[in-house]
This record gives structure tokens, sequence and C-alpha cells, in this order.
């Protein structure tokens, strides 16, 4: 009886997919199947005989797992045809969008590479996306948008942003968010060419080698770079990327709760501590924010 519920309970369930459509002058939508709750067993060689076109064509996953594929059938969405556009009511993806879909019917459940899938819309990806990308866009724009830039022809993209915060928040953790704002300050006056070091110091050397050859991985210039990631980290010293509490252990020292990292108040902080007033720190180490606790 469990194993009979069990099952029914299986075949109920909904299946969602990953669809992205395409739409023509006359108003018909077809998708094809990017993501799929029931991946069917797929060649190399059935990878090579795909349309350049087919969304799978350039999925980089499949190379990783080249034994599962999606389903290789039409998709429609429920309830929709062509002559129907003008009145119709609810939304329908554009061309090019990508959409999370339940499967309504599968007109061949039995053959997973002919027949076609019929689909309720769930969620736009495409706008998803989107908007995601925007709100990161205003998360790193500090970065993307540079103001007194020193080499404005140089144009930073997402993508290059990104890479730009992973180097510097791996460039402090190393040194501490003051130190690696100063190093990063010297390091900008230096020649950007790694085979012209005469004014760099002897001890400087490797690293400048190092992030010149990061910058040529990210795509962007030495300077650019060392800019960008010294302007973040001024950032995360004044507002930083989290919440921490900080004990005083005596004298000017205090430890991060959060990473366990160890600092010291100035003595100007150190005073107000005296006084009872709260002081906020932003950890150097891990650049989350909070006060210090007696």
């Amino acid at each position: 009886m469990q194993a009979a519920a069990k099952a029914s309970k299986e075949e109920t369930a909904p299946e969602f997919i990953d669809v992205v459509f395409k739409r023509n002058a006359q108003g018909e939508i077809k998708g094809v199947v990017t993501r799929d709750c029931k991946s069917i067993p797929m060649t190399l060689r059935d990878h090579y005989t795909m349309h350049k076109d087919d969304p799978v064509y350039h999925d980089d996953d499949f190379y990783e797992n080249p034994g599962k594929t999606p389903r290789r059938k039409i998709v429609f969405v429920f309830g929709y045809r062509p002559e129907k556009l003008e009145n119709w009511q609810g939304a329908l993806p554009k061309d090019g969008e990508e959409w999370t879909c339940e499967v309504i019917k599968d007109t061949t459940p039995e053959d997973p590479w002919r027949g076609a899938l019929v689909v309720k819309l769930v969620t736009n990806l495409t706008a998803f996306k989107e908007a995601q990308r925007r709100k990161e866009e205003e998360r790193l724009s500090i970065i993307m948008r540079q103001k007194n830039d020193p080499m404005e022809e140089y144009s930073i993209t997402l993508e290059k942003a990104q890479a730009i915060e992973k180097f510097a928040l791996a460039f402090a953790e190393k040194r501490g968010l003051n130190m690696a704002v100063k190093t990063l300050e010297v390091f900008w006056g230096y020649p950007a060419s790694i085979y012209d070091f005469g004014n760099v110091p002897t001890h400087h050397r490797q690293e400048v080698a190092e992030i010149v050859r990061m910058a040529r991985d990210i795509c962007v210039h030495y300077k650019i770079l060392t800019y960008s990631a010294r302007l973040w980290l001024e950032h995360l010293l004044k507002t930083g990327v989290g919440e921490t509490t900080f004990a005083y252990h005596g004298k000017r020292n205090v430890n991060c709760h959060s990473c366990g990292g160890i600092m010291k108040f100035s003595k100007e902080e150190k005073n107000k501590f005296a006084r009872g007033e709260e002081i906020l720190l932003v950890c150097e180490h891990c650049a989350k924010k909070g006060p210090v606790n007696k």
C-alpha cells in the first residue's frame, strides 16, 4: 500500500524545466529545453550532430557530464495559439527569453527524442538574471564607474569588476585592509611592465610581477587593477561587508569574533572607549563591521 502511494505521488509530482523560446513574426512560439528534471543518455557523437544554434550545443556542463542531456522535444506554451495573440491574457515569452516552466503534458513520454512538451510559464529567468546583474553592477559600481579614473580609456565590465573584487579581497586577506590599501597605493606608482623594474624595490618585484600577470589574466591594465582594488578596499574600510563584534583585551588590542583577527585601537578610539562611547570598527582581516564589547 505504501509503495503504491509513493509511486502515485511520484507520478503526480510536478516537473519543472528551463526553456529558451523562439518567437517569429507570425506569432508562433516554440522552445528548446535547456535544463531538464528528466535527463536522458547522450553520447559525444550525438552532441557533435547538434545544430550550432541549439542552446545545449554551447553548454559547457555537458563536457563535464556528457552522458546526460535535456529531452530533445519541441516546447509549446499551454493554451497558446498564434491566432489568440491579440486576446491573450497573461505573460508570453519574448524571442530568446529563458523561462522556468511546469510540464503539463508530454505527448510521447516513452520517447525522449520525439514529440512535444506542453508547459505552463512559471518564472522569467532572463528577467531574473538581468535584475541580478543590475544589482551586482550597483554593488560594484565603485569599481565599474570610477571617479577620477587615471586611465579613463579603459572600460570595466561586470565580469572584470568581479575578478578585481576577488583579487582585492585575496590581497587584503594576507595583509589586512589598511596595509593592503597602502601597499596597492605604492604599487600603483610602479612601472606597468614586468621587464622594467628599475624603480621597484627588490622586495616588491615578485609581488608586482604576480599582479601584472593577474592583470593580464583579467584583461585589464596593471594600473587599473591596482587602482580599482584600492578603491574597493577603501570602500570596505568605510562600510564593511557583514556584521561582527570585537572583544577588548586590554591596552589597545581588540579581537574580531568572526575571523579571530587581532587589531589595535588608535589612541583616540581607546580614549572614547574608556569614556563608555560606542566604537564601531571594520575588521582588517575579514572586512566585517561591528561594535567593541568590554
